[in-house]
């Protein structure tokens, strides 16, 4: 059955199968359909070869087992389609052993139900059904037969798994094969052509890509899933000279460029080549991926001296500090909900419309927020953040929007960008965008809109291309009807929007967050890692975190400090939760007939008088200096 391929045409396919028995019925179903499709018989160890020879001989498409896949994958470029048996090809066999005399004898004497087991590997399902219909029960078993607890009457496995003699040997006499049936290998053949005229379709479309690639003024250079280079556009040869070869040689090692991180982990990286002659040059490798598989990554190149406006000023962005330093990677979560935000927020960052981050403070906005713009093609620009509940609102104006030479006492005489110019080509962030005074949200809005600035006594207005994101822990709704917020900038910003989970409602994400910020904390003390008992952790699962991750990561810091080289007990947490204290303020301070803002001012005279300083006040409120000062200042107005 293991045919010489030769001439074979573009429409020619193989399938190597794992046994004879599916080999005759492979040329019995080939023989009634009219394919061309050549049949070799192999196990996995010869899978390998086989396969080259195939491929070398112009297959278009393979089918094979499911073990043999990744064996075959690795060394030939064609469409592969693996295939194994179907639930309705294992529900035929069991009814064909329900007629074998030895099942039969066996049923008769046995006085119980028929047990068989079934190999992990074959994709059984409706498992209810059928044992009912049939009378027998099954019993999934290890692929390795070494935890039977259970006598078996009967046993069905993978026919390409595990061979006939260890079956029998470690488990019963009595074994089985499961097989592709007819049915399931005209299904596979379907879908294998079906995978060759995209392939061809992708190619014609690759050439096209491709050439339109060779006119692009960035570098690109693509790599396949081993770290080699499959593509290289004129640009990178141009921007890196003789260099270039020993850059991709040594899989971008060299010049601190990532590519193995978007390789093996699928992350997307930015950053400054390093290396005294392309200090100009910046770079940001991404992976490849297609149907949930990375395929290999792509870097590309920028030449900052060539891009718009001639932006040198990249090479000093890690010196001004407006970088980005987060991935969606840093953010941890199982949690189904915000995985749903994150794959939505790697979906924003392809578009550049204003994006809405909201959530309750130590929720991870900015995290998100420089995600976003580490995966969007702003990534090379500069990543600007504005905290406005710490600017202080006489500074607000200068700041943002920048000044000319003399425009008040003070002013630098050659005058200053504001922190919108200096976003120019990247990302702006304006945090706790709900602290913004309703007089400057005017200005603010005009920004949004006509993506223009006009600095502090300038008479000139300067176009600026940036991204707009925003964040607040605040209920702008809630603001707009009191009179605080706009409604007009509240829907330029609101274009898109991502709601971030307090901590409380993500209890399954703590586990994973101890781990990461207890690595953290202990590397940047240059401690050991902070060990918590059963009790202890049992009480920070009940805790309600109001001031979610960022408190989680202050307790943890503190305990590391009293129990360093301890075992961190219950008792521990809730003393460096003051978890006491908190409950006796709770159950004193009832706020009712209380204003909203009455409750807020409240809330900081008590955490000052419990702290004794702003600062630390600050921290347990989850809240800035500069908002405590101005929330006071303003009820002392309101006396």
């Amino acid at each position: 059955m293991n045919k010489q391929i030769t001439d074979v045409s573009a429409e020619t396919f193989a399938y190597i199968a794992p046994n004879r028995d599916c080999a005759a019925m492979a040329a019995q179903v080939i023989s009634e359909i009219s394919e061309s499709v050549h049949i070799a018989i192999s196990d996995q160890a010869q899978a390998l070869g086989i396969a080259r020879s195939i491929a070398d001989n112009g297959i278009s498409g393979i089918i094979c087992s499911a073990s043999a896949e990744q064996i075959i994958r690795a060394v030939v470029d064609v469409p592969i389609q693996p295939i194994q048996p179907s639930t309705a090809d294992i529900v035929r066999l069991i009814s064909k052993m329900m007629d074998d005399d030895q099942i039969i004898r066996i049923k008769r004497g046995s006085g119980f139900t028929l047990s068989i087991g079934v190999n992990e590997t074959l994709p059984l399902r409706e498992f209810e059904w059928i044992e009912n219909f049939f009378g027998i029960h099954l019993i999934r078993v290890n692929q390795y037969f070494d935890k039977a607890k259970t006598p078996l009457n009967a046993l069905i496995v993978n026919a390409d798994d595990i061979s006939d003699d260890d079956v029998k040997m470690q488990y019963c006499e009595n074994v089985w094969y499961a097989n592709p049936g007819a049915e399931t290998l005209v299904w596979a053949l379907k879908n294998l052509k079906s995978l060759v005229t995209e392939r061809t379709k992708g190619a014609s479309s690759g050439y096209r890509l491709r050439a339109a690639m060779q006119f692009m003024q960035e570098g690109i250079v693509v790599f396949n899933h081993h770290s080699e280079v499959e593509y290289v556009n004129h640009a990178a040869e141009r921007i890196l000279g003789e260099e270039f070869k020993n850059m991709v040689s040594g899989n971008g090692q060299n010049y601190a460029i990532p590519i193995s991180d978007a390789l093996n982990f699928g992350h997307t990286r930015t950053g400054q080549i390093e290396h005294p002659r392309y200090s100009h040059c910046w770079y940001r490798v991404a992976p490849m991926i297609i149907a949930n598989e990375r395929i290999g990554a792509m870097l590309t190149i920028f030449d900052t001296r060539l891009l718009p406006g001639k932006i040198d000023k990249t090479a000093n962005i890690k010196k001004s500090g407006f970088t980005a330093r987060y991935y969606f990677s840093d953010y941890l979560t199982e949690n189904d909900q915000m995985k749903t935000v994150l794959d939505a927020a790697k979906r924003y960052a392809a578009a550049d419309s204003p994006l809405l981050i909201t959530g309750e403070t130590g929720t991870g906005k900015e995290i998100i927020a420089q995600s976003v713009h580490n995966h969007s093609v702003r990534a090379i620009g500069p990543f600007v953040a504005v905290n406005f509940a710490a600017l202080a609102e006489s500074l607000l104006e200068s700041e943002l929007f920048g000044y000319e030479a003399g425009s008040f006492t003070g002013a630098k005489k050659e005058g200053k960008p504001g922190l919108f110019e200096q976003a120019e080509g990247g990302t702006i962030f304006l945090d706790e965008i709900g602290e913004v005074p309703l007089g400057m949200q005017a200005r603010l809005l005009r920004v949004v809109q006509e993506r223009v600035v006009m600095r502090v006594g300038g008479t000139r207005v300067i176009p600026i291309n940036v991204r707009l994101i925003a964040a607040t822990h605040r209920d702008l709704p809630d603001l707009i009807e009191k009179g605080l917020f706009r409604r007009d900038l509240y829907h330029r910003l609101n274009v898109l929007q991502l709601r971030l989970l307090p901590l409380a409602q993500r209890s399954c994400d703590l586990p994973l967050l101890i781990k990461r910020l207890n690595e953290k904390i202990s590397s940047k003390a240059g401690r050991d890692q902070l060990v918590l008992s059963e009790d202890a952790m049992s009480l920070l699962a009940k805790y309600s975190w109001p001031g979610n991750v960022r408190e989680l990561e202050n307790l943890l810091e503190r305990l590391l400090i009293l129990k360093s080289g301890e075992i961190a007990r219950a008792e521990d947490v809730s003393s460096a939760l003051d978890m006491n204290n908190v409950n006796a303020l709770a159950n004193q301070w009832r706020p009712q007939g209380m204003t909203l803002e009455q409750i807020e001012v409240e809330a900081i005279r008590q955490a000052l008088a419990r702290y004794g300083n702003q600062e630390d006040a600050a921290r347990s409120l989850g809240i800035s200096t500069t908002t405590i000062w101005r929330k006071l200042k303003n009820c002392k107005m309101n006396e």
